[in-house]
């Protein structure tokens, strides 16, 4: 299945830069809850569907939760796991990608 241009719309990403920082208490001490940092905002145009949905794949024990999935035909896209996205004003972390010979499909997990 092919994307069309018209179906495509714009969204924002961040990727992960690999630096995390912790965050904090009033005491100043470190509380164990890690706050990732992203590099610079860029504009992409992709197929996006926001809905809620899951997979559960039984033989394997493997369970996704979703609030929304990006589709894309092109081979080399900018996302990995962990992408921020941002569409419409909410944010979204890609929670899972799966990669196959004809499209790639990314999980997206919404950021409260």
């Amino acid at each position: 299945m092919r994307d069309l241009r018209k179906n495509k719309q714009t969204i924002t990403y961040q990727n992960p830069t690999g630096t995390v920082t912790y965050e904090t208490d009033a005491n100043g001490l470190k509380t164990g809850q890690r706050i990732p940092e992203y590099g610079e905002a860029q504009s992409f145009d992709i197929n996006i569907r926001i809905n809620r949905g899951g997979i559960w794949l039984r033989d394997y024990g493997i369970s996704t939760e979703y609030d929304g999935i990006m589709t894309s035909t092109e081979p080399d896209l900018p996302f990995n796991e962990g992408t921020l996205v941002q569409f419409k004003g909410k944010k979204f972390v890609i929670s899972r990608m799966d990669i196959s010979l004809n499209e790639t499909r990314m999980y997206l997990a919404e950021v409260k």
